[in-house]
């Protein structure tokens, strides 16, 4: 959120509807807003999410007088200023109220924009206009996790054609999130639907009945004007009315290749030439096919799809008839006279009729009570071996062929149910005392292989060591949770990550330790933003220094002495280079110099001696005297300011040129000698003469 969008508030438009209830509070007298709120010397600590909506009932309890109930957020207009100070104003629907208050002791909360977004492995689908100009709220939505509101003034969003990279990054006028550029790197770019099919739309193009009922990517293909750069089913669908001679080709929502609009082309010829039967079944004519006495019988769908390449592409008496020689294991498939699908007929000469099965309680462990233990594997894979544990004899049927396994840990129930395609068995069985034993998997059969592998993490996960930093050691993202099932240390100085199971993960057990770590350094420039310092009492490192941590508050956080700063050589710049071993890049600073006037007027220098009197005149012709204040140029003599001490010999000396004031002390020079030297003398005079 910008600086001004957050200061126009747009949540705070519901401050603008004010409730009967909500009079109450104004009466008919004009009360300031204070009078409901806390003092503004108040400290408010505001969560992240407070900061991104601050116009929130959360935040204005944290203000509201222990006493107030009645003041609600139709009365007030809260934001969240470009000086992080949490602001309470008056709401324009709230005529008997006014005035605001600003809390300046606000502590925030700073949102990481990683922390709003998707994972960046997250396939993100842009149309072509987004990818030309992709810094818009659209392309954002398509990044945000659920749940996030961001405006996308808040970020920069780029994208890179040729590395199929899009790029996030918060916006320099942003305060309200933080964090380093985001990259998603799983970006596909569709371009519209006409930009992939043939022109003209009314060019003459002919389908036959079956592509018409059921198009393949060959009706497609038809259409387009290099065939299979569009998938039918996953980028385009395809309907036609035979009546209008059109076909729609129409974009499937997910498509990672097209967008837009239909097209329709309006010269469409659909042909009613039937296919012979035999392109709908089996190739092989002598394929062994086992059918039931029950199909034998009643010639029914499941009967013919067991003929067919695919179940239910001929419908059984409106398309086909069949007809079985059981003596000769023939089947003969013959299409109807009224079939819209087919023609001709196929006969089949590997046909075994099945006698009825078995009960699958025949194969199973007669004891349905019996205490069966398995591996939490096997609830898994429902393998052969599970199975076996549940026959009295292994092997007498075949997982999947014959029977498949169901478990239900919570009841310690197992379901063994017979295929419908077994020749083996049928029906099926349900046993109620199976105990899972959990026999966790090593955790390096989660992690990459090879423990050298280069991975590159942030400097924010090696703080957060979240989801996102574990992912980028393991084979497959989120096959682990972080925290629940595994925690991440790391040492950057060895450049080590290491992989810790947690004591209750049900998922794996044991560590890994990784060798080749390196964190991605954060640019400085994102941290030490504030980079005129102002005035300073000095050209020096240690002032230099000082002014930037007061200036950059964000820096608090950072390690103070290992910043290194080196000052312009040119003397006459004043100017510093900033760089910080945790960082990235340098920064360069500016500043101005106010000297200390005890700079100028040493200690040595502070007693001025005898003065002929006790006057301003006096000491300031004195201090003209000093080296240093003599070489000042007249305008900066002439801003000597002197104030006398009184009853003491002292003046303080300050200065709007120079930073400080010095005490400086003399002496007045004494006549009482001299005049009784003078009335001596004057007295033997006389006496002479007389």
């Amino acid at each position: 959120v910008t600086g001004k969008q957050t200061e126009n508030n747009p949540n705070s438009s519901t401050s603008e509807v004010r409730s009967s209830d909500d009079s109450t509070i104004l009466n008919n007298r004009r009360n300031h807003i204070r009078n409901f709120l806390k003092p503004d010397s108040t400290e408010i600590t505001l969560t992240a999410e407070e900061v991104l909506n601050v116009h929130q009932q959360s935040v204005l309890d944290k203000i509201l007088k222990s006493n107030q109930t009645t003041l609600s957020l139709n009365n007030v207009v809260l934001t969240f200023a470009s000086t992080r100070h949490l602001v309470a104003a008056a709401s324009t629907t709230a005529p008997n109220l006014e005035g605001k208050v600003t809390y300046e002791h606000t502590t925030s909360t700073i949102a990481q924009l990683n922390s709003l977004l998707k994972s960046t492995n997250t396939a993100i689908i842009l149309t072509s206009e987004e990818s030309r100009n992709p810094n818009h709220q659209s392309v954002l939505n398509k990044v945000l996790n659920p749940g996030q509101n961001l405006s996308s003034e808040m970020v920069n969003i780029s994208f890179n054609s040729s590395t199929s990279e899009l790029k996030i990054a918060v916006a320099s006028s942003c305060w309200t999130i933080t964090g380093s550029e985001v990259v998603f790197n799983q970006i596909s770019v569709t371009q519209d639907l006409s930009t992939f099919t043939k022109t003209p739309t009314d060019q003459a193009i002919t389908v036959t009945q079956a592509e018409s009922t059921n198009p393949t990517q060959a009706t497609v293909n038809k259409f387009l004007q290099t065939p299979d750069t569009l998938t039918v089913g996953t980028d385009v669908t395809i309907t036609f009315n035979a009546n209008e001679r059109k076909a729609t080709l129409a974009v499937v929502a997910n498509s990672t290749r097209a967008q837009g609009d239909n097209v329709v082309f309006t010269n469409v010829t659909v042909t009613v030439e039937k296919p012979q039967l035999n392109t709908f079944t089996h190739d092989d004519k002598n394929k062994a096919i086992t059918i039931t006495q029950a199909e034998v019988t009643s010639k029914d769908q499941n009967a013919l799809n067991k003929f067919l390449k695919q179940a239910g592409s001929l419908t059984v008496n409106t398309d086909a008839t069949i007809e079985f020689d059981t003596t000769n294991k023939k089947a003969t498939i013959t299409a109807t006279p009224n079939s819209t699908q087919a023609k001709g007929n196929v006969v089949f000469t590997n046909v075994t009729v099945t006698v009825e099965k078995p009960q699958l309680n025949t194969f199973t462990h007669d004891d349905k009570n019996k205490a069966i233990t398995i591996t939490q594997a096997e609830v898994t894979s429902k393998d052969q071996n599970a199975l076996n544990k549940f026959l009295k004899q292994a092997g007498s049927l075949t997982v999947n062929t014959d029977a498949t396994i169901e478990f239900d840990t919570t009841n310690k129930k197992a379901t063994i149910t017979a295929t419908p395609n077994s020749t083996q068995a049928k029906g099926n069985v349900v046993f109620t005392n199976v105990t899972v034993t959990v026999e966790k998997p090593a955790l390096n059969t989660f992690t990459h292989d090879d423990k050298n592998k280069a991975i590159t993490i942030t400097q924010a996960e090696v703080t957060s060591k979240d989801q996102n930093a574990l992912n980028k050691f393991l084979k497959q993202a989120g096959s682990l949770t972080v925290n629940t099932d595994a925690t991440i240390e790391f040492d950057t100085t060895n450049k080590k990550a290491t992989i810790t199971a947690t004591p209750n993960s049900t998922q794996a057990k044991g560590n890994v330790v990784f060798t080749n770590v390196t964190v991605e350094k954060p640019a400085l420039n994102t941290t030490l933003t504030v980079k005129e310092l102002g005035q300073i009492n000095a050209r020096t490192q240690a002032a230099v220094k000082a002014a930037m941590l007061s200036k950059n508050t964000n820096l608090q956080n950072v390690d103070q002495n290992r910043f290194t700063i080196t000052l312009d050589t040119d003397a006459s710049k004043n100017k510093a280079t900033v760089t910080h071993p945790d960082f990235a890049d340098a920064v360069e600073v500016s500043f101005s110099v106010q000297l200390k006037l005890e700079s100028i007027l040493t200690s040595t220098q502070r007693d001025l001696g005898k003065l002929p009197e006790r006057s301003v005149d006096a000491v300031r012709k004195a201090l003209l005297t000093k080296k240093n204040i003599s070489s000042l140029t007249p305008e900066q003599q002439q801003h000597l300011k002197i104030e006398l001490i009184e009853n003491k010999n002292e003046a303080d000396i300050s200065s709007s040129d120079f930073s400080g004031t010095i005490r400086i002390t003399f002496s007045v020079q004494s006549y009482t000698g001299l005049i009784f030297f003078v009335v001596t003398v004057l007295s033997l005079i006389i006496i002479m003469f007389v």
